[in-house]
């Protein structure tokens, strides 16, 4: 019987794929639970907190989200950081790197 690697590779795949999917499945759940809660976070005026993406980093959650004033108008990124699984978090810290730049004639340039 003659097999192409693509098709050696392909069928090895889901094989293992399979193999693992089931191994886990023995274990239990992977996500216990998702839960909604809403982060008091400092007021942007004229605008909102929005793309929020967290996660754990050890025992600790991390999290970046920007400030929204107006269509496609995005603000620096910020981070903060909870050590209770998200009851409490950090002061919202704007990452220096991925701000806003002076571009001259006082505009500002996003490095984003």
């Amino acid at each position: 019987m003659n097999i192409s690697r693509r098709r050696f590779l392909e069928v090895t795949g889901l094989a293992l794929a399979g193999h693992a999917t089931q191994a886990r499945a023995a274990e239990g759940p992977l996500i216990e639970l998702i839960e909604k809660v809403v982060l008091s976070a400092p007021e942007v005026k004229g605008g909102a907190w929005f793309h929020p993406r967290a996660c754990m980093v050890g025992k600790r959650a991390f999290m970046t989200l920007q400030a929204i004033t107006g269509s496609d108008y995005f603000g620096p990124l910020h981070w903060t950081t909870s050590d209770d699984l998200g009851k409490t978090w950090s002061e919202f810290l704007p990452v220096p790197p991925l701000g806003w730049e002076p571009e001259g004639e006082g505009a500002k340039r996003s490095v984003m």
